[in-house]
């Protein structure tokens, strides 16, 4: 009898779990903004890039990202897929090392440059052919004649240095480049969760358990009803705190050393991680700090104009705050004033 409670508590609980996907599906949900990706960890980077990419063509996030217990996320290997970044229309292309480029030249002769980085160097808002690795393989190519010469695009949007020395030592090996370009600081100077990355653990089953859970519509649909329900708690915190990123640089050089590698090194004028000197602009105030989390909770709560009120009151505070200004382009994108974003980016470009 025991054994029949237990089959029946089973199919009960199996259809149950069908009936809810199902009607999850039947009636998607798509917040317009949810976690900004400055703020992203391993759980929710995939709501973080809806939050970024929010006009995707291909229907479900999870598609384009799965759950890493190194790197904490990776696009897809092979996908390709159309965003909608800043007002322009881009059609990505992800190579089977789960970055923006092509396959890997496979040429013994071959001069391989790697640019480890984050959004600026993956290239967020401009097409693949001008991301800077791009550019700089094109005129590289252009004077070096028959040399055959590659420089992989490994930036992705949101890593820190410390994600983008574990991306070295997987590939490093096998793509044995003959220059690395580092160029970190943006992400790790944004706040974490009272932990920093050095200090986060991904089990292999937590990550395999992740992406399974991830294709579900239900368990979307209730991780943001949750998040709503109990926002995560801000905290002031570095993702990559100096000292750490010290060292990571020091891991960098280390690793490529293997290879016979230099490291070129390029901070992000924004950085924030050396507040003594004047090259680098101190973190934000708390007040500005303040509007910016508000206008983050009014994003997830779906009221994009007051989330855009907030954005603008925290660059009234500190008109340097860049987290604030690309929260309040996205919330003008996704209301529909684009002759507004784009003032405030030629402007920021200007200043």
């Amino acid at each position: 009898m025991k054994g029949r409670e237990i089959v029946f508590s089973l199919v009960t609980l199996c259809l149950f779990a069908l009936l809810a996907e199902g009607t999850a599906r039947l009636f998607p949900y798509r917040p317009a903004l949810s976690v900004p990706i400055a703020e992203a960890r391993f759980h929710d980077m995939f709501d973080a890039m809806r939050y970024h990419l929010h006009v995707v063509e291909t229907d479900r996030v999870s598609e384009l990202l799965r759950a890493d217990p190194q790197l904490f996320w990776t696009f897809r290997p092979g996908v390709r897929f159309h965003m909608d970044s800043y007002g322009r229309k881009l059609d990505l292309r992800i190579n089977r090392l789960g970055i923006r480029d092509e396959e890997p030249i496979e040429d013994r002769r071959v001069f391989r440059i790697v640019a480890l980085g984050d959004s600026s160097t993956f290239g967020m808002g401009v097409d693949q052919e001008e991301s800077y690795p791009e550019v700089l393989e094109d005129l590289l190519r252009a004077r070096c004649g028959a040399t055959p010469i590659e420089v992989v695009n490994a930036g992705t949007i949101g890593y820190t240095s410390w994600q983008g020395l574990k991306w070295l030592e997987r590939y490093g090996p096998e793509l044995r480049p003959r220059i690395v370009t580092f160029a970190f600081g943006t992400n790790d100077a944004t706040r974490g969760d009272g932990r920093s990355d050095l200090e986060i653990e991904v089990g292999e089953t937590a990550a395999w358990l992740e992406n399974l859970l991830r294709r579900s519509e239900f368990y979307l649909r209730l991780q943001h009803f949750l998040q709503r329900l109990h926002p995560p708690r801000q905290r002031f915190d570095r993702r990559v705190p100096l000292p750490d990123f010290e060292r990571i640089l020091g891991r960098i050089v280390e690793e490529a050393r293997r290879y016979g590698t230099p490291v070129l090194v390029n901070l992000p004028y924004n950085t924030r991680l050396i507040p003594d000197r004047e090259i680098f602009r101190p973190a934000a105030s708390e007040a500005a700090e303040e509007e910016n989390r508000l206008g983050v909770l009014a994003a997830r709560s779906g009221d994009l104009e007051g989330a855009a009120t907030h954005f603008e009151a925290a660059l009234a505070l500190d008109p340097g705050f860049m987290k604030a200004l690309v929260n309040l382009v996205e919330a003008e994108f996704a209301l529909g004033a684009d002759e507004s974003a784009h003032a405030r980016l030629k402007a920021d470009f200007e200043r």
